[in-house]
This record gives structure tokens, sequence and C-alpha cells, in this order.
């Protein structure tokens, strides 16, 4: 079946986002660093979509870090 070059994923791409947060108390001059867990993903794209599916991919692992930090936040500092 014939294909517009463009369309069809040519390119397998591998991401990973890894967040380092610091909470910093200003009033007390204490801060603690920690780095939650990482998530990966791999996803294929097309030439012509390529961009937009990048975009996607990080945004959705973003995302999935920002969660689980804030989850961890919670967790260490809410009683």
């Amino acid at each position: 079946m014939p294909s517009v070059g463009g369309l069809s994923p040519d390119k397998t791409q591998r991401t990973r986002v890894r967040l380092k947060v610091a909470l910093i108390d200003a009033k007390f001059e204490q801060w603690e660093l920690f780095v939650p867990e990482s998530f990966e993903d791999i996803d294929a794209s097309g030439r012509l979509t390529r961009v937009s599916s990048d975009q996607v991919q990080v945004a959705m692992l973003k995302d999935r870090g920002y969660r689980v930090a804030v989850e961890e936040l919670l967790k260490r500092y809410v009683c």
C-alpha cells in the first residue's frame, strides 16, 4: 500500500524525564533537594508530525513526573 513519506513512522525516540526538586524555607534558611522517580517513554513518529509528537511525549512525561513529585512532597511534609 503506498503511503505519503512523512505520515508513516520512520523514527523511534526514547525520552526520559528526571526532575530535581528543591524545597527552600527562606525564613529559617533551610533547604532540601530530592529527586523523584524518573519516567521514560518510547514513541514512533513520522517526519511531518515529529515536532508535535515529541512535544506531546515530553508534556506527558513532565506531567507524570510533577504528579509524583507533589505526592512525595505531601508524604514528607504533611502529617
